[in-house]
């Protein structure tokens, strides 16, 4: 967490990148390790999938996509892209 506000403070913030899928899900990946506390957030409210070119990635329920991007932009310092 350390090392995501230090490259947040240089302007060189990890990025995840969020995409809808036909299901309605949404779809976060991500490039880099999360802090173990986040990882598990994200085990709990949505389900981890398989995505070559991600490090991991979890696919998100509608109603509560836009809050965890809100959650990983102010408490983890991510750049959310919209693919």
């Amino acid at each position: 967490l350390a090392q995501m506000a230090i490259d947040s403070i240089n302007s060189n913030s990890q990025e995840i990148r969020v995409s809808k899928l036909a299901s309605g899900y949404t779809r976060v990946k991500f490039y880099s390790p999360l802090p173990a506390w986040a990882e598990r957030r994200w085990s709990l409210v949505g389900r981890k999938s398989s995505q070559s070119g991600s490090l991991f990635c979890y696919d998100l329920e509608p109603d509560i996509a836009a809050s965890e991007m809100e959650f990983a932009q102010q408490r983890l310092f991510n750049n959310v892209v919209e693919e």
